[in-house]
């Protein structure tokens, strides 16, 4: 049997002693992170009363036919509304609880004014003209 020196014995003893820390402190890091998963950071959104109407992809709303917004992306419906150049293409707009992305522009769209994209343009006549408050993601 190898002698074992005590340089060696004290090594060994920090190694174990460290490794019983770790082991100790894993539930401790486990609840850590746990809690910091949970913790909501609270938006600022602006309540503002805009104007909304609603547009399709067809020539007497756009224009064009191709889906393509001002921003480059396809206009999708859910997601894309189109607002005056004073609120940045990406903002964060919620109408009616749903979250939408200003994504486009119109030459109709004026400031207090958005455009709701629809997929069809029955569905944007439906719509109609409606004055609602609105939050804006800042």
């Amino acid at each position: 049997m190898k002698e074992v020196k005590p340089i060696e014995l004290l090594i060994f003893c920090i190694l174990v002693f460290l490794a019983f820390l770790i082991l100790a402190n894993l539930d401790r890091y486990a609840q850590t992170k746990a809690y910091a998963s949970e913790v909501v950071v609270e938006e600022v959104r602006t309540s503002v009363s805009m104007e909304v109407t609603a547009y399709c992809p067809c020539i007497k709303c756009c224009g064009k036919t191709d889906g393509v917004t001002a921003s480059g992306t396809i206009a999708t419906e859910g997601r894309t509304i189109a607002a005056s150049k004073d609120i940045p293409f990406g903002t964060i707009i919620t109408i009616n609880n749903h979250d939408y992305i200003v994504e486009d522009r119109g030459g109709a769209i004026g400031e207090g004014h958005i455009d709701v994209f629809c997929e069809s343009h029955k569905a944007a006549l439906q719509f109609g003209r409606q004055t609602l408050e609105v939050f804006i993601k800042e």
